[in-house]
C-alpha cells in the first residue's frame, strides 16, 4: 500500500496553507514575547527583593547601627554641670541661633550617657526642659546607650539631682 502526502493543488489550498503557517508563526512569536516578559518581571522582582533585604537596610539609619556594621563615634564630651540647673546636653543649631557644641547632627544612631555618683533627670524631646520631677531618670554611676529609634536625636536636657552644692559630671557620646 502506498502512502502519499496530500498535494495542495490550486490557489485556494495554497492560501489555506499560508494562512495556517502564519497563524502558527504568530502563535510562536506570542509565546516568545510572553516568555521574555515573564523572565524580565522575575528578574525585576528578584532585584527588588535583594535591594529591600540588603542595600535598603543600610541606606537609612533607624536606631542603632545594623548588625555587623560598626558605628562611628562622632563626639564625646565630659560635662561638669551646676547643681539643680537644667542644661542642654544634645542639640543642634536651631531657631533663634541656639547652638549646642555637644551634638553633631540630628541623625545619630545612638547616644551614650555615663554619669558619676549623681543621678540625672533627662528630657529626651524637643521643646521640653528637665525638671526635678519630670523627665527620664538616669541612675547614678551608670552608662546607658539611648537608641535613636526609640528616643530620637533632638535636643536633650539634663537636670542633676543633687541636694548640696556638688558639681555633677557626665560623659556624653554620640554615635553615627
Amino acid at each position: 500500500m502506498r502512502v502519499s502526502t496530500p498535494q495542495y493543488k490550486g490557489r485556494k489550498n495554497r492560501d489555506k496553507l499560508e494562512k495556517s503557517t502564519k497563524m502558527l508563526t504568530n502563535t510562536v512569536r506570542r509565546k516568545e514575547i510572553v516568555g521574555t516578559l515573564l523572565a524580565l518581571v522575575a528578574i525585576a522582582a528578584l532585584g527588588a527583593f535583594f535591594y529591600y533585604f540588603s542595600l535598603g537596610e543600610l541606606r537609612e539609619v533607624k536606631g542603632a547601627t545594623p548588625p555587623g556594621i560598626a558605628g562611628t563615634v562622632a563626639t564625646t564630651s565630659v560635662l561638669v554641670l551646676d547643681p539643680n540647673v537644667a542644661v542642654p546636653i544634645f542639640g543642634v543649631m536651631g531657631g533663634g541661633g541656639v547652638w549646642n557644641p555637644y551634638a553633631t547632627s540630628s541623625t545619630c544612631a545612638s547616644r551614650i550617657i555615663s554619669s558619676d555618683g549623681i543621678a540625672f533627670r533627662l528630657q529626651l524631646r524637643d521643646g521640653a526642659t528637665a525638671t526635678p520631677s519630670g523627665g527620664h531618670l538616669h541612675a547614678a554611676s551608670t552608662t546607658v546607650a539611648y537608641d535613636s529609634a526609640i528616643y530620637g536625636c533632638g535636643k536633650w536636657t539634663a537636670y542633676p539631682m543633687v541636694t548640696d552644692d556638688r558639681m555633677a559630671t557626665m560623659t556624653v557620646t554620640e554615635v553615627q
